[in-house]
């Protein structure tokens, strides 16, 4: 019987200007990450900040229409039957 374990990652190749590959990594070795796992988190992190970010915009568009300019505005709308 084989034993076959499947990747749970798939390899890609980049280019970056040097200056930028230096800085990469000075912070992975700051942190003590590979190459792959800082882009990985800088990919995670970008796109939590991407959600965040359409979060806020909905949340602004939803105060302008209810016209909630305050936190009493939000707790009458909570307790109004």
């Amino acid at each position: 019987m084989t034993n076959v374990q499947t990747r749970n990652t798939d390899v890609i190749s980049i280019s970056m200007p040097p200056q930028t590959l230096k800085r990469l990594d000075r912070i992975r070795l700051k942190l003590g990450q590979t190459r792959s796992s800082l882009i990985t988190s800088l990919v995670n992190h970008y796109s939590l900040e991407q959600k965040w970010q359409l979060l806020r915009k909905w949340g602004t568009h939803t105060a302008k229409k209810l016209k909630i300019t305050s936190e009493d505005d939000i707790d009458q709308l909570l307790h109004t039957k």
